[in-house]
């Protein structure tokens, strides 16, 4: 099932997240018959009660994909640090406006503004580990090979949820992308219109495949119940609470133009390797949907509200003394380079066709850089 929440595309799998509550129930149900007259009078009072008290535990199988808006870093030939998020795009149901392009209607999904060149990155986050297939008009944004909608562990096509906590363009090589940067199809300025010739699909396509129910994930559900339990039979003190487990701790790193995607500057950024393995996944059990790309000029015509604001530029930003990140999940990267290795930037291809350079294409030396580390309830880096 996909629903859009406050402009988060929500992936959550119904089926699998009541399998997990059976074996959870079935687990619970057979400490409750091997425990003690004294533990079980530290219980509820009814089955249903005691059952109540563990549905925390259970994961709703679900992963949420935001898409930030960021500044474009330069296309100089520099590996860039990672750039912030600077707010969600808005996302609206393809469905709900009637001035469509015809072909959106076909494929269904959702859309969003951008303006001409600006940049993005894709914002992960589940409680169930998750595969998920990005897809850049035709073209599989971490292989390069043509979009499919199956896994390929060699070359590996996907991304692992929660170890990827971000995308923010084409793997092109281990620990290198080229950012995500947004050009009206047509203008041979994609990606796609590079590898294969033609400008079919356009805007971006999302595909998650939750693991399978009697894979290792069930490790972390039986950890949480016992958790749990311990905490029922051996209360704490009077007057103290469990309070979190966790505490979050953010860090700020604050007729319609149809668009695709192009590949911009380089940027250091590591795909991490699946851990799990292709068997893991369940490939009968997956959801997709399309993210279609409107020019921003289109879009109050379209909507009826007006498209956010162009963002800063990279020189803008780092002259304000403003943030840079640099993380490292610590977990290995898919190594070797793709079919992506070689295609051009966007600001080479208009410097073949107009002799010049994009706007704002300075060369800058990042400065006041950021650490990310990863913790169990996610990272944040907006400002």
């Amino acid at each position: 099932m996909i629903e859009l929440h406050s402009d988060e595309l929500i992936f959550t799998f119904p089926k699998l997240h009541a399998c997990l509550r059976e074996k959870a129930r079935g687990w619970i149900d057979a400490r409750v018959a091997a425990a003690t007259s004294e533990e079980k009078a530290r219980l509820p009072d009814s089955r249903e009660k005691l059952h109540a008290e563990f549905e925390w535990c259970i994961p709703k199988v679900r992963a949420a994909i935001s898409f930030l808006r960021t500044l474009r870093i330069p296309d100089d030939g520099k590996d860039y640090p990672l750039p912030p998020g600077l707010g969600r795009f808005p996302v609206r149901h393809v469905d709900d406006f009637s001035g469509v392009p015809e072909a959106w209607k076909g494929h269904g999904g959702v859309m969003m503004p951008m303006h001409k060149t600006e940049a993005l990155w894709l914002h992960f986050s589940s409680d169930y580990p998750m595969a998920l297939k990005i897809g850049a008009g035709g073209i599989c944004a971490i292989s390069g090979e043509r979009w499919s909608t199956t896994l390929y562990s060699r070359p590996q096509n996907y991304v692992v949820l929660p170890y990827q906590p971000w995308l923010d363009g084409f793997r092109v090589s281990e620990g290198v992308i080229r950012q995500f940067v947004a050009v009206p199809l047509g203008k041979g300025l994609t990606v796609e219109q590079q590898l294969t010739g033609e400008e079919t699909w356009g805007g971006l396509q999302v595909q998650a495949f939750p693991m399978l129910a009697d894979h290792n994930s069930t490790h972390e559900l039986e950890l949480a119940l016992k958790t749990k339990w311990q905490a029922l039979i051996r209360p704490p003190d009077t007057g103290a609470g469990l309070g979190m487990l966790y505490s979050m701790e953010c860090i700020t790193r604050c007729c319609v133009g149809e668009a695709g995607l192009g590949a911009g500057g380089r940027m250091k950024q590591k795909i991490t390797r699946d851990p799990h393995g292709s068997e893991a996944w369940d490939l009968a059990e997956n959801s997709r949907c399309y993210v279609h790309l409107c020019m921003a000029d289109d879009w109050r015509n379209l909507t009826g509200t007006p498209p956010p604001h162009r963002p800063p530029t990279a020189r803008d930003y780092t002259n304000a003394g403003l943030p840079w990140f640099d993380f490292d999940a610590c977990t290995p990267p898919v190594s070797g380079e793709t079919l992506l290795a070689g295609v051009k930037s966007v600001n080479s291809l208009i410097g073949e066709k107009t002799g010049m350079e994009l706007s704002a294409n300075d060369t800058i030396t990042p400065s006041n850089m950021v650490q990310v580390r990863p913790r169990p309830t996610g990272v944040v880096r907006e400002f």
